[in-house]
């Protein structure tokens, strides 16, 4: 049903202000790799003619997220801003070579939920021909793998953790052994500090990165109210604490 609906806005569309003119004055070709993309249950968005025009299928939509609203019919470029270095390049291969590309797990950061995100594709590029069987645009099948990236990712953390645990013989040792596995994905940890509590102080051993000044401190007194991280109750034995974002209540 969705599909059906996404095919019914494509017919809506006042296509006469665009370059592809009215629908009824699409070349065949252009129909037939239109409808046979919306019939598809497979992710694809294809762009058509010099002024490279966008058209995707429903099942493409979550990957188009909140643009939605107006790529039908946009220029691909302008739909793609943020990682048209990327794949403009290879577009510009197919359009020019008809050859086909293939990336597997590639990122990319899209803007589809109004701010970059880390995304990984598996993905080809393919020529697609007018009624003369010239090359008149490009075809995008696509399937989404970031799960998958992210999973195998954070699963050879927890490995390397563990292995590198192995015969080490002090708590300083340790805690720098785990800084040094975590400084090494930046991506999924873009900072960690872990700090060695004497008494009622706890002092910084090692962090992923340098920070900038002023952003984690040094050394915390324990027991102070006033302290720049609650590490009181996690001393104590109470359990882990979540600082939100906006920093420690008051």
């Amino acid at each position: 049903m969705a599909a059906a609906k996404w095919a019914a806005r494509m017919r809506a569309l006042d296509w006469k202000g665009t370059p592809l003119g009215p629908r009824e004055q699409w070349p065949q070709s252009l129909k037939t790799i239109v409808r046979m993309m919306l019939d598809s249950r497979y992710a694809m968005w294809m762009l058509w003619g010099p002024e490279l025009t966008f058209f995707c299928n429903d099942a493409y939509l979550p990957t188009v997220g909140i643009k939605r609203d107006w790529v039908l019919g946009a220029r691909s470029d302008k739909v793609w801003e943020e990682i048209w270095p990327d794949i403009g390049p290879r577009i510009n291969k197919v359009l020019t070579s008809g050859e086909s590309t293939w990336d597997e797990g590639l990122l990319l950061f899209l803007g589809r939920s109004g701010f970059l995100e880390e995304i990984y594709h598996t993905f080809s590029y393919s020529p697609i021909y007018d009624d003369r069987s010239q090359i008149a645009g490009v075809l995008c099948v696509v399937t989404e793998v970031t799960n998958r990236v992210l999973g195998e990712r954070q699963l050879r953390i927890l490995r390397d953790l563990a292995a590198r645990s192995i015969g080490v013989k002090t708590v300083k040792e340790s805690l720098a052994a785990s800084i040094d596995v975590l400084a090494q994905s930046p991506f999924d940890v873009p900072l960690a500090a872990v700090y060695l509590s004497t008494g009622n102080s706890a002092q910084l051993l090692a962090a992923t990165r340098t920070p900038p000044p002023g952003c984690i401190p040094t050394a915390v007194d324990i027991a102070a109210s006033a302290a720049p991280w609650p590490v009181s109750e996690p001393c104590s034995g109470r359990g882990a604490r979540v600082i939100p974002a906006s920093g420690p209540s008051k």
